[in-house]
């Protein structure tokens, strides 16, 4: 918009704060329809070992096995816990965090393809309270839980790393170039197939 002077004036603030709003929201849907909705349906997929590195862009990780669970519980009602154990290890300068979510860094999916879930948390090391992988270079204990509310049992359970890159998320040029970790739409997804133990069902 200009003036009869011809200069230009600049977009009120609301326009402004709802523009950055609104791309933000868009690239959230993106990444969890890329990430939850690529693992089933995608076929050009990169195939892993159990124990080999997968490097993720932000971390690296290493998966192993896993085990899952059936909750019998009057509060789990039927729901499955699978918990997946590896390592992972930061090749960076700073302290990173696992991504979990939609737009974590991991997904499953059960033995018959029908049931997808991403990492809903993970555990560090030996105790709960570390939340963060220290930028030594060195392997350190995971294990990533993933929360099913059906689940089809094999012995195997699929496993995908999604590749992350460091990226701007900014519109209009309002985040100063502040970078943050995203979703490669690019990338592959990396899949191992780990071997997989189920354990008798909880039932208190």
């Amino acid at each position: 918009m200009t003036t009869d002077t011809g200069t230009e004036r600049p977009a009120p603030r609301w326009v402004r704060v709802a523009a950055v709003v609104t791309g933000l929201a868009v690239a959230l849907v993106v990444g969890a329809v890329y990430l939850a909705g690529g693992f089933a349906q995608r076929t050009d997929r990169v195939s892993r070992s159990p124990g080999e590195e997968i490097a993720a862009g932000n971390l690296i990780f290493t998966l192993d096995r896993a085990t899952a669970q059936r909750d019998d519980t009057d509060l789990g009602r039927g729901t499955w816990t699978v918990l997946v154990t590896g390592s992972v290890r930061n090749p960076h300068e700073t302290s990173l965090r696992p991504m979990t979510g939609d737009r974590g860094n991991l997904l499953a999916r059960d033995h018959s393809g029908g049931s997808v879930a991403v990492s809903s948390s993970t555990r560090l090391g030996d105790h709960y309270s570390r939340t963060e992988v220290p930028p030594d270079g060195r392997p350190l204990a995971l294990v990533a839980r993933f929360d099913f509310d059906s689940f089809d049992a094999g012995t195997g359970l699929d496993v995908a790393v999604a590749t992350m890159e460091f990226t701007d998320n900014g519109v209009l040029g309002l985040s100063r170039g502040a970078k943050t970790w995203n979703p490669d739409s690019n990338a592959l997804l990396q899949v191992v197939t780990v071997p997989l133990t189920v354990l008798p069902p909880k039932t208190s």
